[in-house]
């Protein structure tokens, strides 16, 4: 049977325990007088201290005048945002025009472009057409002249 086997990698050697908590004991009567003769210490200075809300100082008019110049530059980043959008707004509005322009050019090459071939396939079937008929020219003059040789050999 196997032995368990420990992490620590002896099991001789014994764990640390870490130490408890010292607990705290209850007061004892003379606790209580002194733990009152310091709370009425405190009550004392704090009765001579201002209170929180008066210690808080009072906003200051440079915080005040600072708010309607900050409120000035929000509102002039606004109006230099607008400027921008309309600069923004008429360059797509330009753009989008060439684009449209550009694209009914390209319709119009298109259609050129279709046109020519049409003519260039026009003048082809012209071309051979004309390069049949002289063929069909020079088969036919051959064989006359064959035919009047012909002739001639048996006059």
């Amino acid at each position: 049977m196997q032995t368990p086997k420990t992490r620590n990698g002896s099991s001789d050697v014994p764990q640390k325990v870490s130490p408890r908590a010292v607990r705290q004991l209850k007061p004892t009567t003379l606790d209580i007088d002194s733990a009152s003769s310091l709370s009425q210490a405190t009550k004392s200075s704090k009765e001579r201290s201002p209170k929180v809300t008066d210690r808080r100082s009072p906003r200051s008019p440079v915080i005040e005048r600072k708010r309607p110049s900050k409120i000035s530059e929000l509102e002039s980043q606004i109006s230099q945002l607008q400027n921008d959008l309309k600069k923004v707004r008429d360059q797509f509005i330009l753009s989008e025009s060439c684009k449209k322009q550009a694209q009914q050019e390209a319709e119009e090459s298109k259609e050129q472009l279709l046109a020519l071939s049409a003519n260039l396939k026009s003048h082809k079937n012209k071309f051979w057409i004309f390069v049949l008929l002289e063929k069909l020219v020079f088969l036919s003059s051959r064989n006359c002249r064959r035919r009047d040789m012909a002739c001639r050999s048996e006059l």
